[in-house]
């Protein structure tokens, strides 16, 4: 999926209206509504009374310290989305301040704004018109895989534009959102691995896996967290192809 090369826009330069205004979204012309909540971010629906505009706040949980830990997959996230804004099936993010981050909204309906929820209830309906749907989303889902490992390692000289930057590490049918036109667009990039070069033997330096949760996840991966020390090979440094096999997972439960 590294085929696909996406244009990106140069670092921003100035501060964002809409990232200063995350300190004062209950005040002013501002309202806030609670959507729901992750392992450790709150998602609202933010709306401005007077443009008449709707967007998304992701903050932390009222749970939650604030820990490093914390802000840095925020930090993950936020650099990530940013990266590849390009791309119109990555999820829109509009400004990042510490904890917080503003982004678009997914379709607010609650049984469709994901990818899980929309194979769910398009499950045993095999009407032409359901079918056709089905594998344009799946192609459009692909294309936001490849639109992630299509961001190079050394973007100003782009001789290693083939060679993935970033592995969004989490994809799922759950963290590709449906937007309100319809479209499907990656998301939750809060544990993303961004890979380092190595010029010596022109290759990607790969990464260590880090989760024993094997939904969606690749041999490799649960090869490398191994719980027992005794049947783990040498520890497998892993790169972007952890997301195609886990895209296959999630094409899976959409086709079928």
């Amino acid at each position: 999926s590294t085929s696909s090369y996406l244009a990106l826009r140069s670092p921003a330069t100035t501060s964002s209206k809409r990232t200063n205004s995350q300190h004062k979204i209950i005040q002013d012309t501002y309202s806030a509504k609670l959507l729901g909540n992750g392992w450790f971010r709150d998602a609202w629906k933010v709306s401005d009374e007077v443009t008449n505009t709707t967007f998304a706040i992701k903050t932390l949980r009222l749970e939650r310290d604030f820990m490093p830990e914390y802000f840095e997959l925020h930090r993950r996230d936020s650099v990530a989305l940013e990266r590849l804004s390009e791309s119109p099936y990555v999820m829109d993010i509009y400004g990042f301040c510490g904890q917080s981050a503003v982004t678009e909204l997914a379709f607010l309906d609650s049984g469709l704004n994901n990818l899980y929820r929309l194979a769910t209830g398009m499950m045993n309906n095999f009407s032409p018109y359901i079918l056709r749907t089905k594998l344009q989303i799946a192609a459009m889902t692909a294309r936001a895989v490849a639109h992630v490992h299509g961001v190079p390692t050394d973007y100003e000289h782009k001789q290693f534009k083939n060679s993935a930057s970033i592995v969004h590490y989490d994809i799922n049918p759950r963290n590709v959102i449906i937007s309100p036109s319809g479209r499907p667009k990656l998301n939750d990039f809060n544990v993303a691995e961004f890979l380092t070069w190595n010029p010596v033997n022109k290759t990607t330096c790969g990464f260590q896996g880090r989760f024993h949760e094997p939904w969606w996840r690749s041999p490799e991966e649960m090869q490398s967290v191994s719980a027992d020390e005794s049947q783990r090979p040498t520890p497998t440094r892993l790169n972007e192809k952890v997301d195609v096999y886990s895209l296959g997972n999630t094409l899976f439960v959409l086709l079928t």
